[in-house]
């Protein structure tokens, strides 16, 4: 039982995103985890129920494309930010929260209008807080 109980807990430590921090031309940083793969992706927050301040998810894709993020098992209020390859910010929008009792198939999706590298989900109303809009850029620390 011990030696399962070790298995389980290093494959789900050892599963965690890599973490970096972003900073913005304004001045605001947030430590963001790292998902840059289809598995990372497609996990993205789902499941979670809360989301510490200044945290949130950088969502790397391979080539610029039109995206588009739904709120599937994600019970925590987000606002997702689009960036074009030259990590400026593009857009911004307010996802609504799915309810534990809502299908799956009756959530709203939130498109790019634009071509976009990178995706950003923090706790609604960080943008804001911190003063990023849009035509804003951000740096990853230490790159």
């Amino acid at each position: 039982m011990k030696i399962l109980t070790v298995l389980l807990l290093s494959f789900f430590l050892g599963a965690k995103a890599p973490v970096k921090t972003l900073k913005f031309n304004s001045g605001a940083q947030i430590q963001v985890e790292i998902a840059d793969s289809f598995e990372s992706r497609a996990q993205g927050l789902k499941g979670r129920t809360s989301l510490p301040t200044n945290q949130g998810m950088l969502f790397i894709f391979e080539a610029p494309q039109r995206l588009s993020f739904w709120m599937k098992s994600t019970y925590i209020p987000l606002s997702i930010a689009y960036f074009d390859k030259e990590k400026v910010l593009k857009e911004i929008y307010h996802m609504k929260a799915q309810n534990m009792m809502e299908r799956a198939e009756n959530l709203q999706s939130y498109p790019s209008q634009c071509e976009c590298l990178y995706a950003l989900e923090v706790n609604q109303g960080w943008f804001k807080k911190n003063s990023v809009k849009v035509g804003d850029r951000f740096q990853i620390k230490g790159h």
